[in-house]
């Protein structure tokens, strides 16, 4: 991964961390009461953290949400991957992010259409360009955030507890329709899910009663959710690899076993001979492997491809 000279974060840092995972919106005074730090470390710590983009506060939509209903994966496979194929990617309208593999011969990118036919004509243009040799694709049908997540933080080294469940984001509830202003404010959150209500009001041109009320209504949405994004490197996690896993059986029941795991970042059920993939964050290659090897001992798994990731190239944090 990238990031290595992030420094870490210390124990007040991970403690305005924990404040901002319950609760994005935060004040200085609120996190100090709840961190047990005084105002004065709270106000300062917590701008350094924001201002140095170590921590990010956004807005975790569903996709579905913004008219870009279809979700998929694309790997594009190269004897020679070049930098600008993935520069390429990472500019095509609808990618939410790109990363390029350890071995620079994989791109890997998660991207939303609005129908399964503007996927299909992405995908076949991917395909036509020089130095791409193969293409695979794979439609979510359904994922989970896991407890390595930028919005479910865990601590390096702590694992899911008995009372920790499966966290379903895509191909779960149903959401309750939106309209052009609701996704205005959504487009404010998720630039900055900090933004004030005077803020939000002001870039909209709407009331500030009708702000609080729309605000309100959407961050209780299941489509909608506040997310704390810290750099993984600022928490000790350098090693970042997706698995896409081929089953004998049960892949949603593996899903969501893995939703669980400690290292899992998220997982997705996916269309295609893979029909689970996942993606790990560890602290070191020692991490990686117990993580890949629970995944190898799963009577329900065949196999599985690990891709270690070394650059990412675009990330929106759209979900």
């Amino acid at each position: 991964m990238e990031d290595h000279a992030v420094p870490l974060l210390d124990d007040t840092d991970l403690r305005i961390v924990a404040c901002l995972r319950a609760s994005g919106r935060a004040t200085a005074t609120e996190i100090a009461e709840a961190a047990g730090i005084e105002y004065a470390t709270a106000r300062r710590c917590l701008a350094h953290l924001l201002d140095s983009d170590t921590v990010q506060i956004t807005t975790l939509v569903d996709p579905a949400l913004l008219d870009q209903s279809v979700v998929g994966f694309l790997w594009l496979h190269s004897r020679a991957l070049h930098t600008d194929i993935g520069v390429r990617l990472a500019a095509k309208h609808g990618v939410n992010w790109a990363t390029l593999t350890i071995d620079g011969r994989t791109a890997v990118a998660q991207i939303n259409c609005a129908t399964p036919a503007e996927f299909l004509t992405l995908t076949d243009e991917i395909r036509s360009w020089p130095g791409v040799d193969a293409l695979e694709s794979a439609i979510v049908m359904r994922s989970y955030i896991g407890p390595r997540s930028a919005s479910t933080f865990r601590l390096p080294g702590t694992s899911a507890t008995a009372e920790h469940s499966p966290t379903q984001w895509l191909g779960g509830t149903a959401l309750e329709a939106v309209d052009d202003t609701d996704r205005e404010i959504l487009h404010v959150l998720r630039a900055d899910g900090r933004a004030t209500l005077t803020q939000i009001a002001e870039a909209v041109a709407i009331p500030l009663s009708t702000a609080r009320r729309r605000v309100n209504r959407l961050l209780s949405s299941p489509g909608v959710r506040m997310q704390c994004r810290v750099k993984p490197a600022a928490l000790g996690l350098d090693y970042y690899a997706g698995v896409s896993i081929r089953v004998h059986r049960d892949a949603g029941g593996l899903a969501r076993t893995l939703a669980v795991h400690p290292a899992t970042s998220w997982v997705s059920e996916v269309t295609g001979p893979a029909a689970v993939t996942v993606e790990f964050l560890a602290a070191d290659q020692a991490e990686m492997t117990r993580a890949i090897d629970a995944v190898l001992a799963d009577q329900r798994v065949a196999d599985v491809r690990v891709d270690y990731y070394s650059q990412n190239v675009k990330d929106t944090g759209l979900w």
